[in-house]
């Protein structure tokens, strides 16, 4: 009997220890699953805070707010236990600085930053290219104030890093566990290179905004008008000067639908066509041309403008902006003066003044004096006629001309035939004696300048003594016109019957006065008004250039003047500072000295054609050089300037400097790369798909996963009903609008149709709006995990029927001799109850 008893008690003992080895196994396996999810969920949080951060990056512009919410995000994601970025200037010194996850010895390590005594451990950072990883901070770096709290962790720093410049350091500090691992450093590096890129992006938008500041301030106090109109014609923006010159508020020129409403309609074709389409949109500026604008009041006044087209990052043109003077005063002086070559004309009365009246040559006033004395003499009036019939100065119309004929429509046509058409193809000196069509006699003599007939001096509306009137003619002509005639006889009664001899004496007189007006007259009475009128136009020049110049050198673009042998001739500050160069050095030097040999032999064959006139424009993006050889990338537009008889004179070329959205390419592309790489070797399944449940993107680990082939074979399947076993866990799921990141546990089918577990951390990605667009997450395989934890589960449960059913007693203690667990056999062998045995010591048996 003892013997049978002693055989089944080794027979529980022996199944009891392979039931502990299997358990000790099991959990081992289970360690080793615990430390893998442990890990992979420490990833999850590094490349939750790093989208985070990168977020933050795009929407956030001050660089204190950036620091202070980014180390929020890096803790609060908890990837990282604390966190700190500190932002430096241009000689190291601390300007700011954010903590998160610290207590109070954070303000001691601050003040240490801002007394520029850095720690051992950020000082080697300062001076290294790589991260510093500090293993045991107590140890690696004494006398920081932070030690106590970085106690059981390790450390990364970095120095905040672009393109050789350091705009700040970071440190985190994280379990010892990952300190080494490969990707945890490869994702702090990458944050710290965006932080880096950020401040960087952040400095050289505030320069960028001083610099705007220095513009707009130029803007509103020019007394030249400034406009911007966008490509569909509509005005964006102007200056208080173009507004008071149009009497218009900005919100009313913003109003209209396009510009043409404040130009006369005579100036708009014209101003389409070859303005806005064969300048500005080809050439990108328009150089400086004559129109009017229509003011507010309805008034058309003169204004001289140029334009310029001022183009985006991509080099398309974004909208026009134009400088805009009135010139009503100017050309109200040169309407007093003369039209066309006035300088030469006056100096030379042979010169051409085809452009000019004989109202702009006369001095009415004087002449007028002259002839009102002679005729205070004489009793004889005379009148001074131009080319198209005015009457310039006169004296003694009579009454039949001047209350009659001159009054009535047809009469007057008459008058103008006279005055007009009659005197034409007269020499100087001569004179011609007509009755003109209303019956009365008249002599005229041409006014001849610089070989031109500009008007004549009329004797007329008289009778010779030794003819009779023809009472019957103007008797008809009163019916006619519908004259009074009783009236109009008695003004013919007043005509003057001059003898022939007296005509002859006084038509002499006016012949060699209308010579002496043609010899003296235009050079003599206009000189002291050109010479001031030249005076003036010189101020107005300079003040014009100033202006001009004031705007070159402020110009958010660069620009620089070359001659047609490629050698520059000016350049503005934008252009010398892109360059590294002041204008005294570039002045002179050959194009192919600031050009990268790269792109040389395409950028002189352009040049060559602009210069030999083939072509008048051309764009290319340009790599320059600088003085430090140093490459800079730019947006060149260069444009064939010809002189007034259409050769080339010069070319202009505008420089819009694209180093930063080049070197923001590079970084963006790299970024991706290793965005895509480590999204293709992740060894979790990444997803995004449509709320309308279909893929839209996928890694191979998750195509794997599901047991496709391939990203486009699974974009085909439909999620709710061939991917869960249920689709009505998808709908749980995210169907529920408060749902917005969580981590879940669920089946899926694979292609095969064999089920597995996936624990999925999903979210939602939403538009401005709110509106869901994307479902994503991070999905792991754990079906083996499930498969353990369900025969875990089955062999503790076997192990438990075992050990309660057992025929034998068994009890199971700790080293220190305290229960822990007792079967029921047992408690009836010593007749005691487990809840009486179990965390007791064993003495309770042996007392």
């Amino acid at each position: 009997m003892w013997n049978k008893s002693k055989k089944r008690n080794d027979s529980a003992i022996k199944r009891i220890t392979e039931l502990e080895t299997e358990l000790e196994r099991k959990n081992e396996l289970q360690k080793e699953l615990l430390m893998a999810e442990k890990r992979n969920q420490y990833l999850r949080n590094i490349l939750l805070a790093i989208r985070n951060v990168k977020q933050l990056i795009v929407q956030e512009e001050n660089p204190g707010l950036l620091i202070h919410k980014a180390c929020d995000l890096l803790v609060e994601s908890l990837g990282y236990y604390s966190a700190w970025i500190a932002i430096l200037d241009d000689g190291l010194q601390m300007t700011n600085i954010a903590s998160a996850g610290f207590d109070s010895k954070f303000p001691q390590f601050e003040d240490m930053m801002r007394r520029d005594n850095f720690p051992i451990c950020m000082n080697a950072t300062l001076n290294s290219s790589k991260t510093m990883i500090i293993s045991d901070p107590k140890i690696d770096c004494p006398g920081c104030p932070l030690n106590e709290k970085y106690e059981g962790s390790a450390v990364l720093a970095s120095a905040l890093k672009h393109k050789g410049n350091i705009y700040g350091l970071m440190a985190i500090s994280i379990p010892k566990t990952f300190a080494t691992d490969a990707e945890a450093l490869s994702l702090f590096e990458e944050l710290a290179g965006d932080l880096a890129f950020a401040l960087h992006k952040i400095k050289t938008y505030d320069a960028l905004k001083a610099s705007q500041i220095r513009y707009e301030s130029l803007f509103q106090g020019s007394r030249d008008g400034f406009v911007a109109v966008n490509l569909e014609g509509r005005i964006i923006d102007a200056n208080q000067a173009f507004c008071d010159m149009l009497g218009y508020t900005l919100d009313e020129l913003r109003d209209f639908d396009n510009f043409y409403v404040i130009t006369p309609e005579k100036w708009r074709q014209w101003e389409s066509d070859e303005i806005w389409q064969q300048r500005l949109l080809k050439q990108g500026f328009s150089g400086i041309y004559e129109k009017e604008y229509l003011h507010k009041d309805g008034s058309a006044f003169p204004v001289e403008q140029q334009a310029f087209a001022v183009k985006n990052a991509k080099g398309e043109i974004d909208y026009l902006w134009g400088l805009t003077r009135d010139i009503s005063d100017r050309k109200k002086r040169e309407k007093e003066l003369a039209q066309g070559e006035k300088l030469k004309a006056v100096i030379s009365p042979e010169g051409d003044i085809d452009t000019l009246s004989l109202e702009d040559i006369l001095n009415a006033p004087a002449i007028q004096s002259i002839i009102d004395h002679f005729y205070q003499l004489t009793h004889i009036g005379v009148g001074i006629v131009d080319n198209a019939g005015k009457v310039i100065v006169a004296n003694g119309w009579q009454d039949i001309c001047a209350l009659f004929h001159r009054v009535h429509s047809e009469t007057q046509k008459n008058c103008i035939e006279s005055d007009t058409i009659l005197s034409q193809g007269l020499k100087p000196g001569q004179t011609k004696a007509y009755k003109c069509k209303n019956g009365l006699s008249y002599i005229s003599t041409p006014l001849i300048v610089g070989n031109r007939q500009v008007g004549n001096i009329f004797l007329g509306q008289f009778f010779y003594d030794d003819e009779e009137a023809d009472y019957d003619f103007f008797r008809k002509q009163a019916q006619k016109y519908t004259f009074d005639e009783e009236d109009y006889l008695a003004a013919l009664e007043r005509v003057p019957r001059w003898k022939r001899e007296t005509v002859e004496h006084v038509i002499t007189f006016y012949a060699q006065f209308a010579d002496l007006i043609s010899s003296l007259s235009y050079g003599n009475l206009k000189l002291a008004r050109v010479l001031e009128e030249n005076k003036r136009s010189s101020e107005a020049l300079q003040e014009s250039e100033a202006l001009f110049r004031s705007i070159y050198e402020n110009m958010p673009v660069g620009v620089a003047r070359v001659s047609l042998d490629n050698r520059i001739q000016q350049a503005n500050q934008k252009y010398c500072k892109m360059l590294g160069y002041n204008e005294n050095e570039l002045i002179g030097t050959n194009l192919s000295m600031i050009t990268d040999p790269e792109i040389l032999k395409e950028n002189m064959e352009k040049q060559k054609a602009l210069a030999m006139g083939e072509i008048d424009h051309f764009e290319m993006e340009k790599i320059f050089l600088r003085k430090n050889k140093e490459k800079v990338y730019g947006l060149l537009s260069a444009n064939l300037i010809r002189d007034t008889e259409g050769n080339p004179k010069y070319i202009l070329g505008v420089v819009n400097d694209i180093t930063l959205r080049k070197k923001a390419e590079v970084l963006i592309r790299q970024s991706q790369e290793k965005y895509q790489s480590l999204f293709n070797n992740m060894p979790n399944g990444l997803y995004r798909s449509s709320h309308e449940g279909y893929f839209v993107e996928a890694n191979p680990a998750f195509i794997e996963m599901l047991g496709y082939e391939s990203l486009d074979e699974l974009k085909k399947v439909h999620i709710p009903t061939d991917i869960y076993v249920h689709s009505s866990e998808r709908e749980l799921l995210y169907y529920n609008p408060e749902f917005t990141e969580k981590v879940e546990i669920y089946r899926l089918r694979r292609k095969d149709g064999r089920i597995i577990w996936v624990e999925d951390n999903a979210r939602y990605i939403k538009n401005e709006s709110g509106k869901i667009i994307f479902h994503e997450g991070i999905c792991k395989e754990i079906t083996n995990q499930k498969e353990a934890e369900e025969q875990l589960r089955k062999s503790e449960a076997l192990f438990h029927s075992v050990w309660e059913n057992a025929n034998d007693g068994m009890r199971l203690t700790d080293k220190d001799g305290t229960i822990l667990d007792v079967n029921r056999a047992y408690c009836k062998m010593i007749n005691l109850k487990q809840e009486e045995l179990i965390g007791k010591s064993l003495d309770i048996i042996y007392t």
